[in-house]
């Protein structure tokens, strides 16, 4: 009786260290993939201009002057 205690105890320890490395694995897979940033480049009068949002001519030119 004692050693089937000792074992199921000792499986629940080790469940406990193992499981939370498994977690924190997923977690730093998601935030990676949702760090991607999209650039968008623009020529106005030979100056490039680099935003990470899709810019109207407007914009683009209100930031030139």
């Amino acid at each position: 009786m004692k050693n089937i205690f000792a074992f199921s105890l000792s499986l629940i320890i080790l469940y406990s260290f193992v499981a939370p490395s498994f977690a924190s694995i997923e977690v730093s897979n998601e935030t990676s993939t949702q760090q991607e940033v999209n650039e968008y480049a623009y020529s106005f009068n030979e100056l490039e201009i680099i935003s990470n949002t899709i810019l109207t001519e407007q914009e683009i030119e209100n930031l030139y002057n």
